[in-house]
């Protein structure tokens, strides 16, 4: 059986204010990473599965009061052999949470950890 992995993309879209651009902040890794992103703002996960299956939604937030989960939507092109999801999030209030993202089949569970201030 051939090995499957996970190709993550943890996109947080930073809304600095009215009638400016938006500021985006990436980082692509398979691990667990840490994003800060300001409250009130918007951000997103992008998770890109390679081989059968995807990820939950919605994924598990540890401090919903913190993190606010919105949406996921599927996002094309997918990837050769699976499929890319965009987990829509809401930084609700300083503090931190670490959501949580969980494969169907094989793929790691992700672990991102979110600090809002």
């Amino acid at each position: 059986m051939r090995f499957r992995r996970s190709v993550r993309t943890v996109a947080a879209l930073l809304l600095v204010g009215c009638g400016t651009d938006p500021v985006s902040v990436a980082v692509t890794d398979t691990r667990s990473q840490t994003a800060r992103v300001p409250a009130g703002a918007a951000f997103t996960v992008t998770l890109a599965t390679v081989g059968p299956g995807n990820y939950t939604a919605p994924p598990t937030i540890s401090a919903p009061a913190v993190v606010e989960y919105v949406t996921v939507n599927d996002v094309g092109p997918n990837e050769p052999a699976g499929e890319r999801q965009r987990f829509q999030f809401r930084a609700v209030a300083r503090g931190e949470a670490i959501v949580v993202s969980h494969h169907t089949v094989r793929a790691p569970t992700i672990e991102d950890t979110i600090r809002v201030y």
